[in-house]
């Protein structure tokens, strides 16, 4: 996954994200509204959504490995 540039790992998580969840699913909006935001804050973007829906222990470290490769 290192080697695709960001658009095509944003093509990837979309088709993943567009067989497990509706279009009108609240982590499909906060996906799609975060993930052309600035490296470096995409995950803490997609991170405060899910927090606001009531998932506030919520985390996934292959979400940020591949929105955020660069993350620590």
């Amino acid at each position: 996954m290192d080697a695709l540039s960001h658009d095509e790992k944003v093509a990837y998580i979309t088709q993943k994200l567009d067989h497990k969840l509706t279009k009108d699913d609240n982590a499909y909006a906060a996906w799609m509204a975060t993930s052309f935001a600035y490296e470096g804050q995409r995950y803490m973007l997609f991170k405060m959504a899910a927090d606001s829906t009531g998932y506030e222990s919520w985390s996934c470290d292959e979400m940020r490995d591949l929105i955020e490769p660069y993350s620590e």
